[in-house]
């Protein structure tokens, strides 16, 4: 590690606005435009998806 790493998390709603997020990496003009603006400090983007459990306080509404 090179200390110029960076971890993001979201929180996502639900599939449906996971899969518009994905679709506009691709798509969207404004996406477009912020990813090239940062060409030359991010030289790599790797995207994990991470399932909340059933028991997850997105799913319960309840903090524990």
């Amino acid at each position: 590690i090179n200390d110029s790493e960076v971890i993001n998390v979201w929180a996502i709603k639900d599939w449906e606005t996971w899969a518009n997020i994905e679709e506009a990496y691709e798509e969207d003009d404004g996406v477009a435009r912020w990813r090239s603006t940062t060409q030359n400090v991010a030289i790599d983007w790797r995207n994990k998806l991470l399932a909340p459990s059933p028991l997850n306080p997105m799913n319960t509404g309840k903090i524990l």
